[in-house]
């Protein structure tokens, strides 16, 4: 992720630290290994205030720091209830939404308090891997994959009825891609809330269009949920 400066920041997983790296030069600059011994960040990204936060796996924290101009960055560490965090976003507010791989949940946390709220939102699938995660800030919708599945899902926070416990799907919706497309981390909103997403195996860019005006996309995939 590029901060307000310009400065490239990248997560190094497996040595376990977060790396700056010289644009102008094409070269990394430093490394910083994260405080906790044997945790390995994965996903990051900017935070409207322009701190940085990362995702740790085989820990229960996230990470953050504010980018220095010069030198190494103090890494800070935040708890959370889960241990495989993957992706990892924020919305307009600044809080910031991160996805939970197997362990299957999308989960906010919140700077200002401390404090973390988790929804599962597999509708009672095990075998679910909740990967890449982006936030629609024209409604505040959560938009996630789920790479074993081959499905793309939206959470509606509005309509959402505890699905831990019930394995309720009330505001929570997914669209259902080929059978053999293969999801990682891309996955994006634009301005007019339709989501953009990568698939490994087909090489392309699909899109899930919600304004039903809209004429279809050329991508070969269904269209996604309308949002309301």
């Amino acid at each position: 992720v590029i901060d307000k400066n310009g400065i490239l920041w990248f997560t190094d997983y497996t040595n376990g630290a977060i790396g700056r790296f010289d644009i102008q030069h094409d070269t990394v600059v430093s490394e910083t290994h994260t405080p906790s011994e044997g945790a390995a960040p994965y996903g990051i990204t900017l935070a409207p205030d322009g701190s940085i936060w990362y995702t740790l796996k085989n820990k229960n924290a996230i990470g953050s720091f504010k980018p220095p101009l010069k030198g190494a960055p103090t890494l800070q560490e935040h708890t959370v209830p889960s241990t495989q965090q993957h992706a990892i976003t924020t919305d307009a507010a600044g809080n910031i939404w991160f996805s939970t791989g197997f362990d299957g949940q999308v989960s906010e946390y919140i700077p200002a308090s401390g404090t973390t709220h988790a929804y599962c939102v597999t509708g009672g699938d095990k075998n679910a891997h909740i990967s890449a995660i982006t936030v629609d800030n024209n409604n505040g919708n959560i938009w996630f994959n789920d790479s074993t599945n081959a499905r793309i899902g939206v959470l509606d926070l509005t309509q959402y009825n505890d699905d831990c416990a019930n394995n309720s799907t009330s505001g929570i919706a997914y669209s259902q891609l080929a059978a053999n497309a293969q999801l990682d981390g891309g996955l994006i909103a634009d301005i007019s809330g339709n989501v953009f997403f990568t698939d490994l195996v087909g090489k392309q860019v699909g899109e899930i269009s919600i304004a039903p005006a809209k004429p279809k996309p050329t991508s070969p995939y269904p269209p996604g949920p309308v949002a309301k």
